[in-house]
C-alpha cells in the first residue's frame, strides 16, 4: 500500500475511476488502518465510481444489461462490458490489466450517453 501511495503520489495522479469504488476504497482504507500504515488514507484521490455512473444511464434509459435474480439491472463490469459490446483479452475478466483496459472503454461509452 505504501508503494501504491508514493507510485500515486510520484506520478501526480489525483483522480482515479473504480468500478465499484466504495468496495475497493472500504479494502484499501481498512487494509491502510490495519496495519498502521501513516499516509495510506488516500485522502489525496478523487474517485470516479462508474458503476454508479451506470446505474445513472439505466435509470435514464440509455442502456441496459440483463437482470439478476431480483429483477434489477446488474450493474457488473463485465455485464456493462457486453451490453456494450467492449470484450475482455486473453486474460478475462478480473484480470488487472483486462480490467482496466475494458474500464477505460466502458467509461468512456457512458460517458458519450450521459
Amino acid at each position: 500500500l505504501e508503494e501504491l501511495i508514493e507510485w500515486l503520489q510520484g506520478n501526480g495522479i489525483t483522480e482515479v475511476i473504480i468500478h465499484n469504488a466504495s468496495f475497493d476504497m472500504r479494502f484499501l482504507r481498512g487494509r491502510s488502518a490495519r496495519f498502521n500504515l501513516v499516509g495510506c488514507e488516500f485522502d489525496f484521490i478523487n474517485v470516479t465510481d462508474s458503476m454508479k455512473l451506470a446505474r445513472e444511464l439505466i435509470k435514464k434509459g440509455k442502456f441496459m444489461t440483463y437482470k439478476t435474480g431480483n429483477g434489477q439491472a446488474c450493474v457488473k463490469q463485465e455485464a456493462i462490458a457486453e451490453t456494450l459490446g467492449v470484450t475482455y483479452g486473453e486474460g478475462g475478466a478480473h484480470s488487472a490489466i483486462e480490467d482496466v483496459l475494458v474500464l477505460k472503454q466502458i467509461y468512456t461509452k457512458m460517458i458519450a450517453m450521459r
